[in-house]
């Protein structure tokens, strides 16, 4: 999937544009995604993705549901992770946000990466006991 190559969608409309290219790619239109989405999943589901969902993603702060997220992948044959890095969601971030949260007791934090291929720009200080 091209997002994997280091290219940052900054708009909204750049991320319409990037999800047509990928599916272009898979010589898919949105109209047979739509179709295929129905199909698969049912026109009530969660996992529809309507004919408009271009305009949906041109709008401001429109992010699909993760049930889109995870039909766009079945039908395109892309992997999760992608899908989400396309729509600016890093899995990657969550254990630093557990971190900051407070907690009444220890919790353990797991620091294993979703992606071993991704650049992490941060990292645990942790200091030795004295």
């Amino acid at each position: 999937m091209a997002s994997r190559h280091g290219e940052k969608c900054t708009t909204d409309v750049e991320i319409a544009d990037k999800v047509q290219s990928i599916l272009a790619s898979k010589g898919l239109s949105l109209y047979q995604v739509s179709q295929q989405s129905a199909v698969i999943f049912g026109k009530a589901s969660p996992y529809f993705l309507p004919h408009n969902f271009y305009s949906g993603l041109r709008r401001d702060s429109f992010l699909p549901s993760i049930f889109q997220i995870f039909a766009l992948s079945r039908i395109s044959t892309y992997r999760i992770l992608d899908w989400l890095r396309v729509f600016r969601v890093d899995l990657e971030n969550i254990p630093r946000l557990q971190a900051l949260l407070p907690r009444k007791r220890t919790a353990l934090i797991d620091i294993s990466l979703i992606d071993n291929q991704v650049w992490i720009p941060w990292k645990f200080n942790a200091e030795k006991p004295r």
